[in-house]
C-alpha cells in the first residue's frame, strides 16, 4: 500500500491549508525581495564637435575642417564611429 497524497490532503484539510498559505506567503516575500534593476547602470559617452567658418563653402568645410578633425578624433581611446554634417560655414 502506497502513500496516497490526495487522500491525505483531503483528510487533513487544516494542514493542507496551512501549507498553501505558507507557500503563498513565501512566494510573496520572494517577489518583494526581487532586484529592481536587471541591468547595471552604464553611461554612454558622446562627444559633439562643432566648427564655424563664416563665408566657407560646404566643400571647404568638409575638406579643410571636418576631415582633419575626424582624423584627430580617431586617435581617441574607445572611439567607435563618427557622423559628420557640413553646411556652408558650419560643420558638426
Amino acid at each position: 500500500m502506497g502513500l496516497n497524497l490526495s487522500a491525505l490532503a483531503v483528510r487533513e484539510r487544516a494542514v493542507t491549508l496551512f501549507f498553501i498559505m505558507l507557500l503563498v506567503a513565501a512566494g510573496a516575500f520572494a517577489f518583494l525581495k526581487l532586484g529592481r534593476a536587471e541591468d547595471p547602470n552604464f553611461t554612454i559617452k558622446t562627444l559633439t564637435v562643432s566648427a564655424a567658418w563664416p563665408g566657407a563653402t560646404a566643400r571647404e568645410m568638409q575638406d579643410l575642417v571636418a576631415e582633419p578633425l575626424e582624423k584627430r578624433l580617431q586617435e581617441l581611446t574607445w572611439y567607435d564611429r563618427v557622423e559628420t554634417t557640413t553646411h556652408p560655414g558650419y560643420a558638426i
